[in-house]
């Protein structure tokens, strides 16, 4: 359990510092323009063109519009994501499964740090 933990620090830790720091992601506007239309009443494919699951500009109305909080949103998120799945490899006792897991926190990261253009 601290190990698991561990990682979950240091993904948050890393996950913080792109929210302040990262490079801008070209669909971040696009999210936080959906979720402010769902804020004033709109409704996504109806009111609006969306391209991605539903959830996402309902999920994105709690950002208002800020990048940062939006960042944050998709941080809680993801963390919520990486501690079920190792969470997961743990109960089913499978050490290789916890090990794979946490080998993709730092290239989740390393990914989006790279990938995205400067």
């Amino acid at each position: 359990m601290g190990r698991l933990l561990a990682w979950l620090s240091i993904a948050a830790g890393l996950g913080l510092a792109l929210v302040h720091a990262g490079n801008v992601f070209p669909d971040e506007g696009w999210y936080l323009y959906a979720g402010q239309l769902v804020a004033d009443g709109g409704v996504p494919y109806r009111d609006f063109a969306h391209f991605q699951a539903p959830l996402t500009a309902y999920l994105f109305r709690f950002a208002e519009g800020d990048a940062v909080t939006g960042r944050l949103i998709c941080l809680a998120f993801g963390l919520g994501a990486i501690g079920l799945v190792l969470d997961l490899a743990r109960a089913r006792d499978r050490e290789v499964l916890v090990a794979t897991a946490l080998l993709l926190v730092p290239a989740t990261y390393t990914l989006r740090w790279f990938a995205v253009a400067r």
